[in-house]
């Protein structure tokens, strides 16, 4: 009869089960991330995602690219003259 498939195992007997136990392959952590510096590691991403983000980047390198508007030709108002039209006043 095989011991694991008694009842009850005295102390001894899992004594001597437990050191002959060996543990195959280690462990793993399991949520624990590697130890491999932030510049060396991966990011998935499904491809429509990336093909978005590099059309923002694109489209952000040449709006940076592209000379900005004139604005000389703007002169600010030195004297605002309100004229207010009334309804009456005014023809159809």
């Amino acid at each position: 009869m095989d011991p694991f498939e008694k009842e009850e195992l005295s102390d001894a007997e899992l004594n001597l089960m437990l050191a002959a136990w060996k543990v195959s392959g280690g462990l793993k952590p399991l949520f624990m991330p590697p130890k491999i510096p932030w510049w060396r590691r991966s990011i998935s991403l499904p491809w429509p995602v990336a093909a978005a983000i590099l059309v923002l980047i694109v489209y952000g390198g040449v709006r940076l690219a592209a000379p900005a508007p004139v604005v000389m030709q703007w002169r600010p108002v030195h004297e605002i003259k309100v004229r207010i039209i009334r309804s009456g006043n005014v023809k159809n």
